[in-house]
């Protein structure tokens, strides 16, 4: 019988003993948690008078943060080409916005998991997708409603724990807080919900990266997206007893959005190719219809001034991160194009 545990004692029923897992979970966290100096800077850095690091009056500040509804705008964006599913948006008017990234700043100075690859300092879908390459079971899961079943509970707690939080600054810290919560929750669409859900998550990245080391695994997560990679089968046997830790913390598992890509398929982790080892490549459709697009501007049948240059740019970087030999064409043709536009 293969193991589903994280080398704890199996429960009479042969189910996994999540009962002791606390105190695993508690004893690793302690150890990796983050770094006390860290902790320490971030409180020292908390400002005494909120008023005058925001550069506003104390009582507007009190108005958003007991009212924080009035200062979004809701509305949706199509998640898919046919226009099937949508995604809400919750984003703050212009004023919310500049306070809300003044508290990023703040919340920076935190690093999030290593396994935490989105809206992390020196990552990116390049980086978490490398993790993954050559494997043969990479198994894909999605947290559902990540943002929004961020609560405030939940953020409180994490700072608690951390040492965050303190008698002095409480008031402070939770003014804070209420800054960046929409109906006592993370909106999507605000600038720092991405920065406290990674903080609050790591715990649990912390725990999910010593299961899957326990069972020859690679772990990690790119915002609400849980990736595992491993050559054993037990990779997606395993699922069950993931969903079951990332109940503990709060999280729900998206079941339609459950993958399992095995070696004979093409595998993608965060958009990228990763089935051949130690390398990353952007799907072959998008590449050559990159490089037909790309031809059509050179040969001119599309207009200098018909085209996104900015957002052209954006996809020929992509594709040389992510594996610079493939990028090399394309990037001899943008310089073409550029030296066109120069002469234009």
């Amino acid at each position: 019988m293969y193991r589903t545990d994280i080398g704890m004692r199996k429960s009479p029923g042969g189910k996994p003993s999540i009962g002791i897992l606390h105190k695993i979970q508690d004893f690793f966290f302690n150890i990796f948690s983050g770094k006390r100096k860290t902790i320490r800077n971030l409180r020292n850095s908390i400002p005494e008078n909120l008023a005058e690091f925001f550069g506003c009056g104390d009582q507007l500040i009190r108005r958003m943060a007991n009212s924080p509804g009035s200062h979004y705008r809701k509305f949706f964006l199509w998640k898919d080409r046919e226009h099937t599913r949508k995604r809400w948006i919750e984003a703050p008017d212009p004023e919310l916005k500049a306070i809300q990234k003044r508290i990023l700043a703040l919340l920076y100075q935190m690093a999030p998991s290593p396994q935490a690859h989105g809206f992390a300092t020196g990552r990116g879908i390049v980086s978490n997708a490398r993790v993954h390459t050559g494997k043969r079971y990479i198994v894909k899961l999605d947290l559902k409603d990540f943002f929004p079943s961020i609560t405030r509970s939940m953020i409180l707690k994490q700072w608690n724990d951390s040492g965050l939080i303190t008698p002095e600054n409480r008031i402070r810290m939770e003014t804070l807080l209420n800054l960046c919560l929409l109906e006592n929750r993370l909106p999507q669409g605000a600038p720092t919900s991405p920065a406290i859900s990674n903080l609050v998550c790591r715990r649990l990245d912390f725990i999910l990266a010593k299961f899957a080391r326990h069972h020859k695994m690679k772990y990690t997560r790119y915002a609400d997206d849980l990736t595992f990679s491993s050559d054993s089968d037990s990779c997606y046997r395993l699922i069950p007893v993931i969903r079951r830790i990332v109940e503990q913390y709060g999280f729900r598992i998206n079941e339609r959005k459950v993958n399992v890509l095995k070696r004979h398929q093409r595998q993608t982790v965060t958009g990228l190719v990763v089935n051949q080892a130690k390398q990353t490549s952007v799907p072959r459709r998008k590449r050559l219809k990159l490089r037909a697009f790309v031809h059509q501007i050179i040969t001119g049948k599309i207009p200098l001034n018909e085209f996104n240059y900015a957002k052209l740019k954006g996809h020929v970087s992509l594709i040389r991160m992510a594996n610079p030999k493939q990028g090399e064409y394309f990037r001899r043709q943008l310089e073409i194009i550029e030296k066109m536009r120069k002469n234009a």
